[in-house]
């Protein structure tokens, strides 16, 4: 599902259920609008920590100078250093995103498909409504938080 604009999100439920009498359908739409008014994180884009610090994906290595393979230990010792990543990744809203560095005046430079969009810092003045232009693509997570 693209991130859609409010009203047109609104008139796609009325159109699925006909009527606009519908508890679920009044309860999926309140929670889209909320969704839209929430202020912009960078976890919204990339897989952050508590203090939003960004988590990379953890590699494992599998060539072992001795054998040739990785060791046992080495699969349950990636398998604890990809748990913190995943649940970062869940908080994840947007799909294709990557960023750059922070640039100066806490700029991010934000990729999302093959379109480089920029923000002034993640401030309480911007919210995902903001973006609905930027044709973006909600994670599974994001839908979860919806309600869809």
């Amino acid at each position: 599902m693209k991130l859609i604009s409010c009203t047109d999100f609104v008139l796609e439920q009325i159109g699925i259920y006909n009527t606009y009498e519908s508890e679920l359908e009044l309860k999926t739409i309140r929670s889209y609008a909320i969704f839209l008014k929430q202020p912009l994180k960078l976890e919204m884009f990339v897989p952050c920590d508590d203090e939003g610090n960004v988590v990379k994906k953890p590699k494992m290595l599998y060539y072992d100078s001795m054998t040739g393979w990785s060791c046992p230990q080495d699969e349950i010792d990636y398998e604890d250093k990809m748990r913190p990543y995943e649940q970062a990744k869940e908080k994840v809203l947007f799909e294709g995103c990557s960023i750059s560095k922070l640039m100066p005046d806490n700029y991010y430079q934000v990729y999302c498909d093959s379109d480089r969009i920029l923000w002034l810092s993640w401030n309480k003045s911007k919210t995902i409504e903001d973006l609905i232009l930027s044709n973006l693509t909600l994670t599974e997570s994001a839908k979860k938080q919806i309600g869809i």
